[in-house]
């Protein structure tokens, strides 16, 4: 999977496009899909990326969209799955 979102960045205004690479960890009791992310240019996944797109890596398709992190220090993200 990849992340594609634009999170907030310290006290800058201006965003830009970050891609994160993930991989699948299991469905949560909420029924959101966990994913373990890795970094993006040493940067992790901040608040304000809320709403960002998750994308199959092999079929190119929208699978989801990004809910949460974990808030834990770990590189856990949470989506909501999309289906077309």
């Amino acid at each position: 999977m990849d992340i594609y979102c634009y999170p907030r960045e310290g006290i800058n205004p201006i965003r830009s496009l970050l891609q994160f690479h993930g991989t699948f960890k299991g469905q949560l009791t909420t029924g959101l899909l966990a994913f373990d992310y890795s970094l993006s240019s040493n940067k992790a996944i901040h608040p304000g990326a809320s709403g960002g797109i998750v994308v199959d890596r092999k079929t190119q398709r929208i699978v989801g969209v990004l809910n949460a992190i974990a808030k834990d220090g770990e590189a856990i993200a949470s989506l909501s799955p999309f289906s077309p």
